[in-house]
């Protein structure tokens, strides 16, 4: 029964939002008048943990709203990169999931504490090689040459390659490619969660 009521109310949903895009353009606002839909006016205003029918009032098109196979809403999509409302970033092309750390200087040891203490939406993260973390970079994307939904002030992302006792791989987003550091060096370095789901 309860998957009924489940069914029915989704299937409302996506009649009332057909009904929507065909009485609205998608860049226009319930009185019909033209809207800017800016990445300042998403961030500002879209939460975390906000409802999926919360996202779509704001962005204006129910269209933007997409589910994954584990039904979570993605909130925010940019090219294959889709975030959802706990912070996780898939890549639809090599089904990575990614989670940013914490935005401030992190040693090696520190961004592998963190990522090994990890329990967002079931666990299973571990830190990246360089060969994933290669698949983040996008010359002229963003602030960093990655998708702004990795939200990250660093230039640098721990790699889970150690060089010898004291030095580790990072790959530099500033210039596209792979450098050791040492592990106990923390400027600009950051850790970088991810997890393979297909």
């Amino acid at each position: 029964m309860k998957g009924k009521l489940l069914w029915i109310i989704s299937l409302g949903f996506v009649l009332s939002s057909l009904y929507a895009c065909m009485t609205h353009p998608t860049n226009a606002g319930p009185d019909g008048s033209a809207t800017d839909l800016t990445v300042g006016k998403v961030q500002g205003e879209i939460k975390e943990g906000m409802p999926a029918s919360d996202v779509a009032a704001i962005l204006g098109s129910p269209n933007i709203v997409t589910t994954d196979e584990k039904r979570r809403d993605c909130i925010a999509q940019d090219g294959n990169f889709c975030k959802y409302a706990d912070g996780v970033v898939k890549d639809t092309s090599t089904g990575l999931e990614w989670l940013a750390g914490p935005d401030r200087h992190a040693t090696w040891d520190e961004a592998r504490s963190w990522v090994n203490n990890l329990t967002v939406d079931g666990g299973g993260w571990r830190m990246p090689t360089i060969e994933e973390l290669k698949t983040l970079y996008q010359k002229g994307a963003g602030t960093r040459n990655m998708t702004p939904l990795l939200e990250t002030t660093g230039l640098w992302v721990w790699s889970d390659e150690i060089k010898d006792s004291s030095a580790a791989w990072d790959f530099n987003f500033n210039r596209g490619d792979k450098y050791w550091g040492f592990r106990s060096h923390s400027k600009h370095g950051r850790g970088f969660a991810v997890r393979s789901r297909r």
